[in-house]
């Protein structure tokens, strides 16, 4: 999610007449950013075990002129916790995710059965799941879980932070070159 930050051009043009290295600047300001938002994200995320929440990365990457922070997680099951599953997912409220993001998403629109094989029974438990008993085992029922968005809020809640962040490594590196901001 690309947003302009305010004041950003003038510093950048203040330390390159200083002679100073703006791209390393910036990679280590949206670096130290995007950690404000991973931390962020951990914060939010629903957690039964914690795998979710230690999954939970961030990384920065150069691709030419652009440097791009990322906080992920490489879960399979993230995207089920983060946009939730079926009709109780699709109905659950996501909170100011973009409309681009949400039109993209498809949800199965009705319930669905779960073996005792597939499912901690404690897990169904907790969940207040339909439990039956056949003589292909016990099958749990589910129409899907509600969102808990983790990673957008956590972008968002970070938004005026993360320019801020980036702002202050160039100011840090101005005076480092002897300049002022």
């Amino acid at each position: 999610m690309a947003r302009s930050m305010q004041g950003l051009d003038k510093l950048m043009r203040k330390l390159d007449q200083l002679g100073g290295n703006t791209g390393n600047a910036l990679k280590v300001g949206i670096a130290q950013a995007t950690k404000e938002v991973q931390r962020k994200a951990k914060l939010l995320a629903p957690s039964n075990d914690g795998y979710l929440r230690t999954s939970i990365h961030a990384d920065v990457e150069v691709k030419g002129e652009l440097i791009i922070g990322r906080v992920f997680t490489n879960l399979e099951y993230a995207p089920y916790v983060e946009f939730g599953t079926g009709p109780v997912g699709e109905s659950s409220d996501k909170g100011d995710m973009p409309a681009e993001v949400l039109n993209q998403l498809a949800y199965k629109q009705n319930g669905w059965w779960i073996h005792e094989s597939q499912i901690d029974s404690d897990v169904a438990e907790k969940y207040h799941f339909y439990k039956i008993e056949t003589n292909q085992g016990i099958f749990y029922y589910t129409e899907g879980q509600p969102a808990q968005p983790f990673l957008h809020p956590a972008l968002v809640e970070s938004e005026k932070r993360i320019g801020t962040i980036v702002r202050a490594a160039l100011r840090k590196e101005i005076e480092k070159l002897g300049g002022k901001s």
